[in-house]
């Protein structure tokens, strides 16, 4: 996404910052933090874009994270013999993405999902050899001294998520569904570089910096309800809305900070090799964590919209004990940011300027680009409405901030 930022800004609230807090006074805190936006004003000493670039990053990954959709488990066919639309014996349903089914009247759907997101790179760059450059410029008895930092790093960032989810039948047609999410967020930075002391380039001394921080807690839950408008015996069409609340610690980076609606149309076809497509289009209200960059303008912005497409089958291999599920998940995101390819960073150097410039990378604002996955699963029914799944999704591009697998275990029931 626009999480793609989320490099930069780490690697300068994080790196550069910390570097300069041996040198001046810095809002800087000790590692590991209480609070991980603690580390973010670092960042400002050095550039001023990296505080909305990272708080905005780490913000949208959380409005879109993928998620175990609901109801999951089951897809209801139609009873020939009583004219009454049953539990499907032909497949146990879809993973990450929906079918236009709801769960039944009155019926419970309960299920638990864990998911890993280990990042590797961003928009194409890999995280573990990442240049950044930053300057700061201070006081020191009167008179105005400037230090720049070249730096090298290695960013680990994961994201663990085990998210519970529930859906009710509130009629033959429409499901109720509140989705809520539990994150444990860890990040690490290994940088080695350079401090240069621009009026004096005899005063160069090389550093090494290792920081982290780590969160956990609840996250932004989801409260959603889905209709079934029309349904057929050979075409299901569904359409719905799911609000995300801000309930998770933004300060934490465990929430975005903002408010999410998100409307959605599907289209699916029951039998034993079960098709469905859906579109949705994502929007956020204002985050704290996405304060206005222009100066003297003040208030917050609304976080990146999307808009979410979708494609798959869910296939009966053995009837009702197991499934295959293949998709083709998609997201675009529109004004968000990029991370540009290292270039020579700015000459501010006034006595021996390191020849060649120091490489670093940048951020592009008001981009649109578009994040694609292929997601594959099994599901296992090992007895009655209990269901096990397993699922990964692979990216399919180099867009964002990317994980190159993103493992899923689930497990799930029909009361």
């Amino acid at each position: 996404m626009g999480k793609s930022a989320l490099l930069v800004g780490l690697l300068c609230g994080f790196v550069l910052g910390i570097s300069a807090n041996a040198q001046l006074p810095s809002p800087c805190p000790t590692t590991p933090v209480a609070k991980l936006s603690l580390l973010i004003p670092c960042a400002t000493q050095t550039a001023g874009s990296t505080l909305e670039s990272f708080n905005t990053t780490f913000a949208t990954e959380l409005s879109s994270l993928p998620t175990v959709a609901p109801p999951s488990g089951f897809t209801l066919s139609l009873d020939k013999s009583t004219g009454v639309y049953i539990v499907s014996a032909q497949n146990l349903g879809s993973v990450l993405s929906q079918n236009a089914d709801t769960v039944g009247k009155n019926k419970l759907f309960v299920g638990f999902a864990y998911e890993q997101l280990h990042f590797d790179r961003a928009d194409g760059i890999s995280l573990r050899n990442i240049p950044t450059f930053g300057d700061v410029t201070f006081q020191v008895g009167g008179t105005e001294t400037a230090i720049a930092f070249a730096a090298t790093n290695h960013i680990d960032a994961t994201i663990d998520l085990y998210t519970i989810l529930a859906t009710f039948g509130l009629g033959d047609r429409v499901d109720l569904s509140v989705s809520i999410p539990i994150e444990r967020v860890s990040v690490g930075v290994f940088s080695e570089g350079t401090e240069y002391f621009v009026a004096n380039g005899a005063n160069n001394r090389s550093f090494t910096e290792y920081v982290h921080g780590t969160a956990s807690g609840i996250g932004d839950f989801v409260l959603g309800g889905k209709a079934t408008i029309i349904k057929g015996e050979r075409f299901r069409l569904a359409g719905g809305l799911d609000v995300r609340f801000a309930t998770g610690d933004q300060a934490n980076f465990l929430g975005s900070g903002a408010y999410g609606f998100k409307p959605y149309v599907i289209a699916s076809r029951p039998g034993r090799i079960s098709p469905h497509a859906s579109l949705a289009y994502q929007w956020n209200s204002q985050s704290s964590l996405y304060p206005n960059p222009n100066p003297g303008a003040g208030g917050n912005l609304r976080l990146p919209d999307s808009m979410m497409y979708e494609v798959g089958a869910d296939v009966g291999v053995v009837r009702k004990r197991l499934s295959f599920v293949a998709d083709f998940l998609g997201q675009h995101f529109f004004d968000a940011l990029k991370l540009t390819s290292p270039a020579p960073a700015k000459d501010i150097f006034t006595v021996n300027p390191p020849n060649p410039l120091p490489q670093t990378v940048g951020i592009a604002t008001g981009v649109s680009n578009s994040q694609d996955n292929l997601g594959l699963g099994l599901k296992v029914s090992p007895f009655g409405r209990l269901i096990i799944t397993g699922h990964v999704l692979i990216r399919l591009d180099d867009a964002g901030l990317r994980s190159n697998v993103v493992p899923l275990v689930g497990i799930s029931y029909r009361f």
